[in-house]
């Protein structure tokens, strides 16, 4: 029975150790702020982050030629 306790205290300071070195760990990074706000080119469909777009009439376009483009008819 000794022998079966001393195995049960150190499974539990191991599982305890274990757990707080995870608390203790790197925070997890917040993906949201990492990420820039992606938009669409009404044109092409190309995905960009939203400060690199071109925006006409409302509309993010990838390039001042496709937001041309979007104009015409």
């Amino acid at each position: 029975m000794g022998l079966f306790r001393t195995l049960l205290v150190l499974a539990g300071v191991w599982l305890a150790l274990r757990l707080f070195s995870r608390a203790r760990g790197a925070p997890k990074k917040d993906r949201d702020a990492v990420l820039p706000d992606m938009v669409r080119c009404e044109h092409c469909g190309l995905y960009l982050a939203a400060h690199e777009a071109t925006r006409a009439g409302g509309r993010y376009f990838c390039s001042p030629e496709h937001a041309e483009a979007g104009r015409i008819p």
